[in-house]
């Protein structure tokens, strides 16, 4: 930062500090921090996905400072091992949160604190990547403000880990400077990050490299030029460097996964047929979630997509789609070099798209190893719009080099309009108070009165599909006590523990342990707790 600032007068350093931190301040009060509320009265998220990464960073945590023995065989799914390698095991950000548990936060608000913090990486790493292309801090502010608190997370509040996005922009920068520049540091560059990716989250890693083979294939085909892999391997030294490097990245990346593997083993990956439904159409480019000023717009897209319209948020904005617009009419007019980016976007977007309810170009990457760990493939449209924010920026580079006299006004004028179109009502966000959160787990402690066994379990006679956040409940109240809980939740299942998940009664539960050798008499079992809990100010 220091160095961007370095080209300026004393008085242009302070005005392009203090705009570069007022306008995070605006964006992070307008988003994130209305959402928690200046009391951390909200967490972000329902009872369920939420929660489950706040059990993953709290399990992480309790690892590290010794209480627990395992870092994979976490505390649910009891008696089952590898179980955190069900998911995301959230180790690439555990540092943060295990700051403010260091610091005596209580678990739920280092969970609160850990989130906003990912805001504020995204944001400056964001601008640091954008300054880096541009070298105009006006243009890099607005793109760090779009990518980091634009409408298409509002949706994403209850998948927390999705927000985990500041390698994007690092990615993206990366694999331009590789394809323009031709120079071999970029592609360790890009290795690199793309490897860090998957430590971060294994979502974006693969959706990284769909996204990738787009942009590559489209600057090769438009622009015809192959510079960038031939430089890789132009020489004999330069050869083995490129091979050797990518071995040892993807090398220790396998020894990374191999937990995940050894799951992948025992529970099957998903066939494209079976994530249809989860794929992206036209629709979920254009609906707005409920707590953006486009609200009004996706009464039509819900009815659409009425069994799924929750996970299809990803409208990206006036702004950011008139930008495009705008850029994509004056790279093809000029004969512009950035062209191919333009055609690469719309390229990921088609390709991307779900036709006649069962084809789309993305099903080709499933054959791809541990794509097929994937189901809710829409998520690819938030990787898609980190390319869309680079060419805005690319574009108001240029809109303020043609205009310097009139920079700071053009400036103002269209962080205005930024604002104003991804201003956000936090009271429509999935939220929910951290004291009914607490109050589920004052109720199980009631429950238990005196009893002193080592396994929790709770159950359901009902059928009511919301119970399952009972796993949760009980998996959460288990972690804190250091106690093992047979309820788990994740984004798969150990084998046989299906019908415990789906009916979470004394029936199912008894043929979990039957089949795991578990001693019911050592096991607490909760016959429903408080009856269950929605979201938004409840």
């Amino acid at each position: 930062m220091i160095k961007f600032l370095s080209q300026y007068t004393t008085k242009q350093v302070w005005l392009q500090a203090l705009l570069l931190l007022v306008c995070f301040g605006i964006g992070f009060y307008n988003f994130p921090l209305s959402l928690v509320e200046t009391n951390f009265s909200y967490m972000p998220g329902d009872l369920g996905d939420a929660r489950f990464i706040n059990f993953v960073l709290e399990h992480g945590y309790q690892y590290i400072i010794g209480n627990q023995p395992s870092f994979y065989d976490a505390t649910f799914f009891y008696p089952a091992k590898n179980t955190l390698a069900l998911s995301d095991n959230m180790v690439g950000t555990l540092p943060i949160y295990t700051i403010y548990r260091a610091l005596h936060f209580d678990r739920e608000t280092a969970y609160q604190c850990w989130w906003l913090s990912i805001f504020v990486l995204n944001y400056f790493v964001a601008f640091y990547c954008f300054y880096k292309i541009t070298k105009n801090s006006y243009a890099a502010i607005l793109g760090a403000y779009l990518f980091t608190f634009s409408m298409i997370m509002f949706g994403q509040c209850n998948f927390t880990q999705l927000n985990i996005r500041f390698l994007l922009p690092v990615i993206v920068l990366a694999a331009y400077n590789l394809a323009t520049l031709a120079k071999p540091k970029y592609y360790y560059y890009l290795v690199l990050a793309v490897a860090l990716q998957f430590v971060l989250g294994v979502y974006y890693a693969f959706l990284s490299v769909y996204l990738l083979v787009i942009f590559f294939g489209c600057y090769t085909l438009i622009m015809r030029k192959f510079e960038f892999i031939i430089q890789l391997f132009n020489n004999k030294i330069q050869s083995i460097k490129t091979i050797a490097y990518t071995i040892i990245i993807v090398g220790l990346l396998a020894l990374y996964m191999q937990n995940y593997i050894e799951v992948a083993k025992q529970v099957s990956l998903h066939k494209f047929s079976e994530v249809l439904h989860l794929m992206p159409t036209f629709t979920s480019y254009t609906l707005a979630n409920d707590a953006s000023n486009w609200a009004f717009t996706n009464k039509y897209g819900k009815n659409l997509l009425a069994d799924r319209w929750w996970l299809n948020e990803f409208f990206m904005g006036v702004f950011s789609i008139g930008l495009l617009v705008s850029y994509t009419f004056f790279t093809f007019k000029n004969k512009d070099a950035n062209r191919f980016l333009v055609v690469a976007i719309g390229m990921a977007i088609i390709c991307s798209l779900l036709f006649a309810n069962k084809y789309s170009l993305l099903a080709i990457f499933y054959y791809l190893p541990g794509f097929g760990s994937l189901s809710v493939l829409v998520r690819v449209i938030t990787v898609i719009f980190t390319l869309i924010v680079f060419a805005n920026v690319l574009f108001l580079n240029d809109l303020f080099l043609k205009s310097k006299k009139w920079s700071l006004l053009i400036f103002i004028s269209l962080f205005a309009l930024l604002f104003i179109d991804n201003h956000v009502e936090a009271s429509k966000l999935t939220r929910t108070k951290k004291e009914t959160i607490l109050n589920r787990y004052k109720t199980i402690e009631t429950q238990i009165g005196n009893h002193n066994k080592p396994i929790l379990a709770i159950v359901s006679e009902g059928d009511d599909w919301k119970n399952f956040k009972f796993h949760l409940d009980a998996a959460l109240y288990a972690q804190a006590h250091q106690m093992k809980s047979i309820n788990g939740y994740s984004s798969n299942a150990p084998q046989n523990f299906g019908s415990f998940w789906e009916k979470h009664n004394r029936k199912t539960l008894n043929d979990w342990c039957i089949y795991n050798n578990i001693d019911t008499n050592k096991i607490i079992i909760i016959d429903n707790i408080n009856p269950v809990t929605s979201v938004n100010n409840e």
